[in-house]
């Protein structure tokens, strides 16, 4: 069975069968898997990521079918099989069956669409999802940008590497006067969500935390919640995705389930694409991820691909703090460094704190202030489109087509694309 493409010139170059090579060499699957990864990042052209696919279908053949290359592989194939349309989903059901994958995220989601639609969809229930458009005023935008940008100290800081590094996160006090800048854009996000969720008002802790992803990085299904879970499950009030970048990776999925009241997979969401200056707010309760752009990754005015960077806030009514001398899950947020980073040598903590402080006069407080509605006049939370299915189960299985096990399945049987 040959794998083809739309294009010629790219069918030309991934003319293989579905045969195992019994002759590649020890460690060529490694090799194989590592220039697959870089050109699938920086891939500037369609044609480039169905290399990286022939790359990473290569790898999977090479290595033993026990290794983790294999797995990853795998799931890394499939992915851009997803995404680019590459081959029929029974053959991608082919190839994620014998994986012990029993259901995948929908077709319709993972080639997600990457223009708005003509016409608006309607917004998500009441009390689940709502958007909002210019979030911040656009002097507390940039300066919180610069704070957050790709080559900040604060990602260094923190030893942040996109899925690989331990979760890091700051908490600071609702119910105090604001004693720096970060406090007031959480102020002012706070104001956005009481006036569509008034039981936020409640909150008296706001936990935050920033990711600075590739565009075709994404994050796994999951839900917010304090300390890992460890003592009983709690969930924030509201959760905020602020996006301090636009027209890089993929979007934001937020679904029905609910982690005390589901006992199956969701079977609804709603999708809404990362633009600049835009904040959605959810129930803090409900499972969400990232799916992974798709696409050739977009490019900086040096060549650089860009990144999908977002600034998470979750207010909770309480919250265990932790203190701690490296980042940590909800460490106080280290004021102290504020008042030390004018006063001799800066240390490394002063150094990222302070890019998070600046005057109250630079927050240009008259202009660009939230609101419900897109440029255009439609309803910002319109953007919030349905995402329906989910999941799609793995085929062939025993159950009738288009239906979804009755059980929960593990987590290892549910392919996310990462």
């Amino acid at each position: 069975m040959v794998m083809q493409t739309k294009r010629t010139t790219t069918r030309r170059l991934l003319s293989w069968t579905w045969s195992r090579d019994v002759g590649v060499r020890k460690g060529i699957a490694s090799s194989h898997f590592r220039t697959s990864s870089v050109l699938h990042r920086a891939a500037q052209v369609p044609e480039q990521l169905a290399v990286a696919a022939h790359g990473y279908w290569r790898a999977f053949q090479a290595s033993r079918p026990d290794s983790q290359i294999h797995r990853r592989a795998r799931e890394k194939l499939v992915l851009l099989l997803c995404q680019e349309g590459l081959c029929a989903p029974r053959e991608i059901d082919r190839l994620l069956r014998p994986g012990g994958f029993t259901v995948r995220l929908s077709l319709c989601l993972l080639r997600y669409r990457k223009l708005r639609p003509v016409h608006p969809f309607s917004p998500p229930p009441s009390g689940t999802a709502y958007a909002v458009e210019g979030a911040l005023p656009r002097g507390m935008l940039k300066h919180l940008r610069l704070a957050l940008g790709p080559s900040s100290t604060f990602w260094r800081a923190h030893g942040y590497r996109c899925g690989l590094s331990s979760f890091f996160s700051y908490v600071h006090p609702l119910d105090q006067p604001g004693r720096c800048g970060l406090d007031r854009v959480i102020q002012l996000l706070h104001a956005h969500v009481v006036s569509y969720f008034p039981k936020a008002a409640a909150a008296t802790r706001a936990e935050w935390w920033a990711h600075c992803r590739p565009h075709s990085t994404g994050h796994q299904l999951h839900f917010d919640s304090d300390d890992e879970g460890r003592g009983g499950v709690r969930h924030p009030i509201v959760s905020v995705a602020l996006y301090l970048t636009g027209g890089v990776g993929g979007p934001t999925l937020i679904t029905e389930q609910h982690a005390a009241r589901s006992t199956g997979l969701p079977r609804q969401g709603w999708a809404i694409l990362p633009k600049l200056n835009r904040a959605v707010m959810f129930d803090g309760s409900l499972l969400h991820c990232v799916v992974p752009g798709r696409g050739p990754a977009p490019r900086s005015a040096s060549g650089k691909p860009r990144r999908r960077i977002s600034l998470m806030v979750a207010f909770w009514s309480a919250i265990c703090e932790k203190d701690g001398d490296k980042p940590g899950a909800a460490r106080p947020f280290p004021y102290a460094s504020l008042s030390k980073s004018g006063m001799g040598a800066s240390t490394c903590t002063s150094k990222w704190v302070e890019r998070f402080d600046w005057d109250t006069q630079c927050d240009n407080l008259g202009h660009g202030r939230g609101t419900p509605a897109c440029e255009d006049g439609r309803n910002a939370s319109s953007e919030l489109w349905p995402v329906r299915p989910v999941w799609e189960p793995v085929l062939p299985c025993s159950m009738p087509k288009g239906s979804l096990p009755i059980r929960m399945p593990a987590y290892d049987e549910c392919f996310q694309g990462f």
